[in-house]
């Protein structure tokens, strides 16, 4: 992916992702991680201080104005999207992909091959397709 948007302001920057599905659940777990690796990727490639970033996911509406979900960020946040990304890479690396159900398995591609994200998404006794 890429970033839609970058904005810079007076020596800080803002990195905005404009999303046109429905608004993910309070406490999704994957609802921030397309920004946080934007926001790493800032720091690392173009050597933003992160406590001059900030990042966005602005959800579009039909019906209204838009809402906006923004992040402030700090060396600390930094050095966690870090470990997790390096997580991630020796967890694929070692062909390790253990589920984490939740409700944003409802927006998975691999939903229909995963027991864990089908009961996630299923309320007991439900038919599964």
């Amino acid at each position: 992916g890429r970033v839609d948007a970058v904005y810079r302001r007076e020596g800080h920057t803002e990195l905005v992702d404009w999303k046109t599905g429905l608004r993910p659940a309070p406490g999704d777990r994957g609802d921030c991680v397309q920004l946080d690796l934007y926001a790493l990727a800032a720091v690392e490639v173009w050597d933003e201080a992160p406590e001059r970033l900030r990042t966005t996911n602005c959800y579009l509406r039909s019906d209204g104005p838009p809402e906006m979900d923004s992040h402030t960020w700090d060396a600390e946040r930094i050095d966690g999207v870090r470990s997790a990304l390096a997580g991630w890479l020796e967890g694929t690396a070692e062909r390790r992909f253990e589920p984490t159900a939740g409700s944003w398995c409802g927006r998975c591609d691999f939903l229909p091959f995963c027991d864990a994200g089908q009961s996630a998404t299923h309320p007991q006794g439900e038919e599964r397709r």
